[in-house]
């Protein structure tokens, strides 16, 4: 299992935090030689299961989260055709726009987007364990598709050891 977080917002850790932090990402990471990696010369993503994981915690409020919500709008709106997608936002709680990932389409993205124009960081603390889980655990495999996470946030985790 592998997540990927990408932080857009500045972070203003001292140095020596950052390095610790960074000492702890990479002491932790074991990658699986049976996995392949490539690349699509053509530059172009194929249909996949795309999910988003959106950090509504306290700790966004303000820019943070109105900025999160534009790139989020951004990612929704540049998704490739026959594609799933599926948004899930977390703070001391998560909740999905959808029950579970849904064809991407215009009317979906709509839905979405309209959705997440109205988010505020009112869901408490950024406990990130359980919206990770119900991607990874509970999911069909049946689609065929790759999947796709995304995680928007502060990267203020409540529970990092978890």
């Amino acid at each position: 299992e592998y997540a990927l977080m990408i932080s857009m917002l500045a972070d203003l850790t001292p140095f020596d935090k950052i390095q610790e932090r960074n000492d702890q990402i990479y002491d932790g990471i074991d990658l699986d030689p049976r996995t392949k990696y490539f690349c699509n010369p053509e530059g172009s993503l194929g249909p996949a299961e795309f999910y988003f994981l959106l950090d509504r915690s306290g700790s966004m409020f303000g820019d943070p989260m109105e900025t999160a919500k534009e790139a989020l709008i951004l990612f929704l709106h540049s998704l490739p055709p026959r594609s799933k997608f599926n948004v899930i936002s977390f703070g001391s709680n998560f909740e999905s726009i959808f029950e579970s990932v849904v064809n991407y389409d215009q009317n979906t993205m709509d839905y979405a987007c309209n959705l997440i124009k109205g988010f505020t960081a009112d869901l408490g603390g950024t406990e990130i364990f359980n919206p990770l889980h119900s991607i990874f655990i509970d999911r069909d495999d049946s689609s065929g598709l790759n999947r796709h996470v995304f995680l928007l946030t502060d990267g203020a985790v409540f529970d990092p050891q978890q």
